[in-house]
């Protein structure tokens, strides 16, 4: 089997980005399925590539693709909400990120936005769950080949256990 390039990986996220106008992305982050977008993709294409190690770039971007795929409404979360917490976070960070000296006013700041965007994100996870199987068809569809686990789009990784001890690796 040939291997996939960046190349093709690239070209194939610009042709399900370039022409949809989906609010909505399948694995905008890698152990979320899917969640409501806050910025557009393109951002977090760059984000990708700017920040994510090199050996994971293909698999996050051949993951990370438009919801098109029609889906009950009580699957949608409500996303003003998330989206409010989210921008708070990143403010908050970018903030404390901006400060020449560690502050912990700032550090204290972006935790307390980190953690009441994650109780909402938390809570619509727990919701998903209620619709498992019209999203991995849904899923499936737009994004053939995904390799969402149920937790996130990385394999797991076997164990491996020595011989002599009975210890794991």
């Amino acid at each position: 089997m040939k291997k996939r390039t960046l190349q093709k990986a690239l070209e194939d996220w610009h042709k399900a980005w370039d022409t949809s106008d989906s609010g909505w992305a399948w694995n905008l982050h890698h152990d979320v399925e899917l969640e409501p977008l806050v910025a557009p993709p393109i951002e977090r294409l760059k984000y990708i590539l700017k920040s994510k190690p090199k050996n994971q770039w293909i698999l996050r971007i051949d993951n990370f693709r438009p919801l098109e795929y029609e889906i009950p409404t009580g699957i949608y979360m409500d996303s003003e909400d998330y989206e409010k917490k989210l921008m708070a976070m990143v403010r908050a960070y970018k903030k404390y990120e901006k400060s020449l000296l560690p502050n912990d006013a700032l550090w204290a700041l972006y935790l307390k936005s980190y953690r009441e965007c994650t109780k909402v994100a938390i809570v619509y996870i727990k919701e998903l769950k209620k619709y498992a199987k019209v999203l991995k068809k849904a899923h499936n569809c737009d994004v053939p080949g995904n390799t969402w686990n149920g937790k996130n789009i990385f394999k797991k990784r076997k164990q491996t256990v020595h011989a002599n001890r009975g210890q794991s690796l």
